[in-house]
């Protein structure tokens, strides 16, 4: 904010107006120009804006980065190919929210070099250039009319906008004295810092946006694998080496006393293996639950080897508190089971009903299974202690209820093709009588 006083001295004779000056006429726009002023426009950025919000709408609504099978169950064959066209399971790296986000950088960053000098000046420049008629055409002007000489003026009203908070400058002329003042210049810095903030946010989308690893598999540099096999089997061209990517996001399941050093990152259809310069060994997991049994914190026990130097620390990860190592960030983003030993009985139901067939193994592994003279393998994937679920008591309203320990497995058959159940192991009590469930 600045304000301007205008104090004439006395005239020694009137002065003869000037003539007009020649109108001069409109210059064309060059094409450089044109692409500046559309990249800084208003309409541009609101644009891109509202397609980024729809974008991250829909990458709060729908669960980014599951199994394509996952997808295909929820949506079906039609709207999971629709869906996956416009790669709405990954939002955050589709070519197109890339592009708006790169967009957004130009139109910042060239709003930034368009108007921060100016800005800049107008925070240090006190406008002691101002002329009589273009103080006389402001909005909040006023006239007055003192006896006092200018010599007597200018002290007072310096003092006048100091008290204001205005610091001032002044400029005396031979038939004039000019008096600037300034107040507020700081708040004009809020402009440049908060679009230097915008760029700095989406610089950090564009380096989590896979775009790097896009661009290596556009040119042949590392191919993606679709195979769920080991990391020992993955073959060398599906592998990133350590520095291979300025920045990245990777997940790895490590059980408790096993260790890892490598990370998984998907990629369209598959991932590619983000190779790591340690090695990290899960000493011990260890999970706390509320009455109810839904899950109060976990934390994993962690030792951290460099690869080069054979150095160990240990350090405990816990959920919103990541361990900084070697300039990598490791977090604790979830939990599941690292290979519980299952000892189960599989009941017939049908053909020799009320006969049992013991089955020892754990999860994550694999059990030949023979039925009604039928091959089956089983594959168990998942043991839950506890579930809690919602559940309308007598009274009208919902209680969270835990339903026991489950186990979740796949019966495959010989052709390949495979049924995920979920079986509870203790009854459910329903309308007063109890009932073993097993979800497909």
């Amino acid at each position: 904010m600045s304000d301007s006083l205008n104090i004439p001295n006395p005239p020694a004779s009137e002065a003869e107006a000037a003539p007009g000056a020649p109108i001069r006429a409109m210059q064309p726009i060059g094409l450089t120009k044109r692409i500046l002023l559309w990249l800084t426009s208003m309409n541009l950025a609101v644009t891109l804006l509202m397609f980024l919000a729809i974008a991250s709408v829909i990458g709060t609504v729908l669960k980014q980065n599951e199994a394509f099978s996952s997808y295909l169950d929820v949506f079906g064959p039609f709207w999971f190919a629709v869906f996956r066209n416009l790669s709405l399971f990954d939002v955050y790296s589709a070519t197109w929210f890339v592009a708006i986000l790169l967009f957004l950088v130009a139109s910042t960053s060239s709003c930034v070099i368009r108007n921060a000098p100016s800005f800049l000046r107008d925070m240090r420049s006190f406008r002691l250039n101002a002329q009589e008629k273009s103080l006389r055409a402001f909005a909040h002007q006023t006239e007055l009319r003192t006896e006092l000489t200018p010599a007597m003026l200018v002290p007072r009203i310096q003092a006048s906008l100091k008290s204001a908070g205005f610091s001032s400058r002044v400029k005396a002329g031979p038939n004039e004295t000019l008096i600037s003042g300034r107040k507020g210049s700081i708040n004009r810095i809020g402009y440049v810092l908060t679009h230097l903030g915008i760029i700095v946010i989406l610089l950090g989308g564009l380096l989590d946006s896979k775009m790097q690893l896009k661009l290596m598999d556009a040119l042949g540099m590392v191919k993606v694998e679709t195979a769920n096999i080991p990391v020992s089997e993955v073959p060398e061209a599906s592998k990133v080496p350590v520095g291979g990517l300025q920045a990245f996001r990777g997940t790895v399941n490590i059980p408790e006393h096993k260790w890892g050093d490598v990370v998984f990152i998907g990629l369209k259809d598959g991932y590619v293996v983000q190779e790591l310069p340690f090695k990290v060994f899960v000493n011990k997991f260890s999970i706390e639950h509320y009455d109810t049994g839904m899950p109060k914190s976990y934390m994993s026990n962690v030792t951290l080897t460099d690869k080069a130097t054979g150095a160990e620390i240990t350090k405990t990860i816990e959920v919103n508190h990541p361990v900084h190592y070697m300039g990598y960030n490791i977090f604790q983003s979830s939990f599941g089971d690292g290979g519980t030993k299952l000892k189960l009985d599989a009941w017939q139901l049908s053909g020799k009903a009320g006969v049992a067939q013991p089955i020892d193994s754990a999860v994550f592994e694999k059990k030949n299974f023979d039925f009604n003279d039928q091959k089956y393998r089983l594959e168990f994937t998942d043991f839950r202690q506890y579930n809690i679920n919602p559940v309308i008591g007598a009274d009208g309203l919902e209680h969270q209820v835990n339903y026991g320990p489950s186990v979740t497995f796949k019966l495959r058959n010989a052709a390949g093709e495979a049924i995920e159940y979920q079986n509870y192991f203790f009854p459910i009590t329903f309308k007063d009588h109890q009932y073993f469930l097993s979800g497909v």
